[in-house]
Formats: C-alpha cells, sequence, structure tokens
C-alpha cells in the first residue's frame, strides 16, 4: 500500500501523463543546455548557478527558448564551425533604424529559426522600434516540433538597447 501521491498532467491524447514523466519527455525532446542569462542582445550571456553554486540546467521549453534566442542574436560568422549560423540581431540595434532594416531582420530570424529542427513552425516575427531609446525590440511566436495546439506555441520577446 502507497502512501504517497502521484500527480499527473492531461495529455493532448487524452491519456494520463505523470507530471514528472512528462517534464522528462519534454527534456528529452527539446534538450537540455546551461541556463543562461537574457541579457544577450546587450553582449553578455551569463550562466548561471544555483544556491548551492552548481551550474543551472534549462530543460524542454526554456531550452529550447535559449537556444532560439542565442540563434537570433549570434552573426553570421560568429563560430567558425558553422559561418552561417544566426541572424545577428546585435548588429541592427545601433544601425538606423528604418523599416527596411526591420523588416530584413524579420525576415532573417524567420529563416534562421526554421533552420531549428525542433521548430515546427514560425507563426511570428516583430521587429519593432523602441521609443523610449534608440533600440529594437523583437516578438517571437513558433510552433515547437510535437505541438498542435494555439496554447503550446512558445511567445518571447527581446529587447536590444544601444549603449
Amino acid at each position: 500500500m502507497s502512501t504517497g501521491y502521484t500527480w499527473t498532467v492531461p495529455s493532448a491524447s487524452g491519456t494520463i501523463i505523470p507530471v514528472g514523466d512528462r517534464a522528462d519527455q519534454q527534456a528529452r525532446f527539446w534538450g537540455r543546455d546551461l541556463w543562461l542569462d537574457t541579457n544577450v542582445l546587450a553582449g553578455r550571456a551569463d550562466v548561471l548557478t544555483t544556491p548551492a553554486a552548481d551550474l543551472r540546467i534549462a530543460t524542454g521549453r526554456q531550452a529550447l527558448r535559449q537556444a532560439l534566442i542565442r540563434r537570433i542574436i549570434t552573426a553570421p560568422g560568429d563560430w567558425a564551425l558553422l559561418p552561417n549560423y544566426g541572424a545577428g540581431a546585435r548588429l541592427y540595434v545601433k544601425e538606423r533604424n528604418t523599416q527596411a532594416n526591420r523588416d530584413e531582420l524579420a525576415e532573417r530570424i524567420r529563416a534562421q529559426l526554421m533552420l531549428e529542427p525542433r521548430v515546427e513552425s514560425v507563426i511570428s516575427v516583430v521587429v519593432s522600434q523602441l521609443e523610449d531609446t534608440q533600440g529594437i525590440s523583437i516578438n517571437v511566436v513558433v510552433m515547437p516540433k510535437g505541438s498542435a495546439r494555439p496554447e503550446d506555441n512558445l511567445q518571447f520577446v527581446l529587447e536590444g538597447r544601444a549603449a
């Protein structure tokens, strides 16, 4: 006789998957990575640690989110072994903030995100000018592979400001 509790989350198919198993499935499906500080458009990507000074690990949706952010901010040519990797959003922060430049960056981001094997489709990429300072805001919505419902879409916003 068990005295513990089992928590479950209904899956899309209607079968019940225990919460821990679902997290493990998402981690295996979308990966694991070091957890990075999200101040990436400023040119910093600091690795975060736990209170015990261990490296913090991102899994599942958070790992996918970080991979997409890294792909957006990395400039083509930054990685010698992957010369075509990255949309180069950092390069656009100090550029003239014209609609043509914002449209070009949005297309570069869209093309790069479609190269990510964990992305089914890119729903939207909106690049807009920040009103209070020189800089850009990037709003991204993607449908990860293995997702079929709109509520499973992954959305995030990046803001880059000129120093």
